[in-house]
């Protein structure tokens, strides 16, 4: 019986075979529209600001499940919102940069 499913930028895809994983439907929709996808980071994607918005945005999405949970939203709509907040939160950051160890030698005091 097919599926359907939420991308992350809260369209929902109807009609998915039973055959295909959800994750590798989203993964294939994503390489044909990736306009579909979560959006582009803007401005800084690292350091303190931009984990703070991060960590804000994903409060958002889990403040919508909660209200799903009391009823007070559509459990759909509330599944939607966290869906986007949670990836707007994971493109606005970027891996930080770790130095290798090779270049990062701990001084000896004398």
């Amino acid at each position: 019986m097919p599926y359907s499913i939420q991308l992350p930028d809260g369209t929902s895809v109807d009609n998915i075979p039973d055959e295909l994983s959800p994750e590798e439907a989203k993964k294939q929709i994503l390489a044909r529209r990736p306009d579909l996808g979560p959006p582009a980071p803007t401005g800084d994607t690292s350091g303190f600001g931009a984990a703070f918005g991060a960590g804000l945005k994903d409060l958002q999405g889990q403040f919508a499940l909660t209200r799903g949970k009391m009823g007070l939203l559509d459990d759909e709509e509330a599944k939607s919102i966290y869906a986007k907040k949670k990836a707007e939160s994971e493109a606005g950051l970027s891996p930080a940069s770790v130095p290798s160890s090779s270049t990062t030698r701990p001084r000896r005091r004398s």
